[in-house]
């Protein structure tokens, strides 16, 4: 059965499968309907960490697993903290980042700060918490207060969708601003020598930080738990890494 959702794009519900329906016929999948965990496994920007070189690092990225609330009332979303499986999946991605000067800065949202408080379990470290309203909620991406429980009761992704094929929907800015507001947070961390920043934020932002500067999506996959881009600082340079390859950055 196929249900077409407002806000301007063919997205569809079907057979469980939530995806874009193409002018040409073709459907691509972003979500299973209800969610899944995202399999195990380790996320393809830590191996970027040590193939590309740099002076200066921000890892942005997704939270780790958290319980589903996709396709429900999402009121009250924003106080839904990792699953047991979520906590560990952080520590595990701490172990990873051993060797690393690593810096933490997370959304003020619990899920994104318990991401942040697990990796830097599993660094051995008693790191601090840098709580940035800017990394993951509004002022950034998203403008509008109350917008995900009052202004839109579809999924987000419908939102990130709509501005990443230029229909932006209300509650979000246009997805040049986007970029330009997540980088305006992200780019004065470059300025920590030999620092990796681990910013811990929401698919939305992540989504949208990709395809604002790689040109990526719609795909057809989404933000995995813990996926992430790397914007990096080589000299004066400034560059993203989305799945092992390099894109300048000018800002």
């Amino acid at each position: 059965m196929e249900k077409t959702s407002s806000g301007g794009l063919n997205v569809i519900d079907r057979d469980g499968v939530y995806g874009v329906l193409a002018e040409d016929g073709t459907f691509s999948p972003v979500y299973r309907v209800p969610e899944e965990a995202s399999p195990p496994g380790t996320p393809r920007w830590t191996s970027d960490l040590g193939e590309h070189v740099w002076d200066s690092c921000v890892a942005f990225v997704r939270h780790a697993e958290r319980p589903a609330h996709f396709l429900r009332d999402s009121d009250g979303i924003g106080v839904t903290d990792l699953t047991d499986r979520g906590r560990e999946d952080a520590r595990r991605l701490g172990t990873l980042l051993k060797g690393y000067d690593v810096s933490l800065s997370s959304s003020p949202v619990p899920r994104c700060v318990s991401t942040c408080v697990s990796v830097a379990e599993g660094l051995g470290r008693d790191l601090p918490v840098e709580r940035r309203e800017e990394v993951g909620g509004y002022g950034t991406a998203l403008y509008l207060d109350g917008y995900a429980g009052h202004v839109y009761r579809e999924p987000g992704t419908t939102a990130v969708l709509g501005n990443l094929s230029g229909r932006p929907i209300e509650g979000w800015h246009p997805l040049e601003e986007c970029v330009r507001r997540m980088m305006d947070v992200i780019l004065p961390f470059l300025s920590r020598e030999g620092v990796l920043t681990l910013c811990v934020s929401h698919d939305l932002f992540v989504a949208q930080l990709v395809g604002g500067t790689v040109g990526r999506f719609p795909s057809d996959r989404w933000i995995s738990y813990l996926d992430g881009i790397l914007v990096c600082r080589r000299g004066k340079e400034t560059y993203v890494v989305w799945e092992g390859e390099e894109h300048p950055y000018a800002g």
